[in-house]
């Protein structure tokens, strides 16, 4: 989340905003630093909050992928949300769409391409914020710039151009979501993705099993499987799902150093903790609302 958040932050998270999730784990303990809990979960509530998860949202959310622990006891994640339920995402070079809108987000970090006639001086960069650890050659800087700092760079009488720097189409990644070679994706490129809401009818066919089978039986604890061309969950054949659970698509503002739903998919409702609203102690030694 570089840009909105930064090492070190100290970060106030609102849990009566979205209402606050009662605990899975009533009989857990911190001793020594450590999380300790005795295995006893009850089911989850969540008490009626003011406000619903609106898109751009700041949350911190419980991490998905994680099976040996409870959902409270797990990592805490901060990501922006992106697309929430009965909504649609879209990833076009690098560029997040959400219900064919573009995002908003002035403080999304994303790759560039610098290009410049000579070498520009670490002073240079320092005087725009920008880490002089850099990657280049040949007078090409490689850069996870902001656009404030894209503008920035375009005024330096010396460079003279600055572009996207983006994953081609068709390099797929295995480690991206849905993590099948059958629908290559990779962190800049996302067909459009249906975001499912409680109550929501899916049509069962091979592609939405590809993109939904795993979050469905981890989430919704129901068993999905293909025979031939028939579709079964626990073991009755139909054509429609019904899903149980409201899910959002949660992505991190640095988006090429982040871990988010471009790698494991959909943040089911009952992880999430609260809307990070204001941070309290910044290394950058100002107090600031999250936007």
């Amino acid at each position: 989340m570089r840009g909105t958040l930064f090492e070190g932050d100290d970060d106030v998270i609102n849990k009566l905003a979205y209402g606050t999730r009662l605990p899975v784990t009533p009989l857990s303990f911190n001793i020594g630093g450590y999380k300790k809990y005795i295995d006893f979960e009850l089911p989850y509530y969540r008490i009626p909050g003011y406000t619903g998860v609106n898109i751009n949202d700041v949350i911190a959310f419980n991490f998905v992928l994680s099976d040996e622990q409870p959902v409270d006891q797990r990592e805490q994640f901060i990501k922006r949300c992106v697309a929430k339920p009965r909504g649609k995402v879209q990833i076009i070079k690098g560029k997040i769409y959400t219900n064919n809108a573009p995002e908003l987000s002035r403080t999304v970090y994303n790759n560039h391409k610098v290009v410049s006639k000579t070498v520009i001086s670490d002073k240079i960069f320092k005087s725009l914020n920008i880490d002089p650890d850099l990657n280049f050659e040949d007078n090409n800087y490689y850069l996870a710039v902001p656009p404030d700092q894209v503008s920035a760079l375009l005024k330096i009488r010396i460079v003279e151009s600055v572009s996207l720097d983006v994953i081609k189409k068709e390099n797929y990644h295995p480690s991206i979501f849905p993590n099948n070679s059958s629908i290559a994706w990779n962190l800049d490129f996302f067909d459009p993705l249906w975001i499912s809401k409680k109550n929501d009818s899916g049509f069962l066919n091979e592609r939405n099993l590809t993109i939904y089978q795993r979050t469905i039986e981890r989430f919704e604890k129901v068993k999905m499987e293909r025979r031939d061309s028939l579709f079964f969950v626990n073991g009755k054949r139909t054509n429609f799902y019904v899903f149980t659970n409201n899910y959002y698509f949660m992505v991190g503002d640095n988006r090429h150093n982040s871990i988010d739903s471009r790698y494991w998919g959909f943040n089911p409702e009952d992880h999430l903790i609260g809307k990070a609203s204001y941070i309290f102690n910044s290394f950058l030694k100002t107090k600031r609302r999250i936007v």
